[in-house]
């Protein structure tokens, strides 16, 4: 069971939501993830300008829309795990990959 001070409460938001100011001075939020995918490039300053209006209360972590990896092959061998991607990436090996939110890794 997992005790109140360990649960992280995330929401995805975007500040011209209406109800936006009650979960950004919400103490009881971990942070607010703002999803890139939501908003329009007109419209993002005004947008951001309304989440700096609430800043410092609650984190905002901005998701930025990019290439998503996605997992083609999972090859064990010698006691690793060799993971074949859609498309190439960049990093210094071995290295540990979490899955599921820190519920499996390899």
């Amino acid at each position: 069971m997992i005790s109140k001070d360990e649960l992280q409460l995330w929401v995805t938001l975007w500040p011209n939501f209406s109800h936006y100011p009650n979960f950004a001075r919400d103490s009881r939020i971990s942070a607010i993830r703002l999803n890139s995918a939501m908003i329009t490039p007109e419209q993002l300053p005004k947008d951001l300008q309304l989440a700096n209006n609430y800043s410092g209360i609650v984190p905002l972590y901005f998701d930025i829309k990019g290439r998503q990896l996605r997992v083609v092959d999972v090859i064990p061998r010698n006691g690793c795990v060799n993971i074949v991607l859609n498309h190439p990436i960049k990093v210094k090996t071995p290295t540990k990959v979490i899955f599921k939110a820190g519920n499996d890794w390899g």
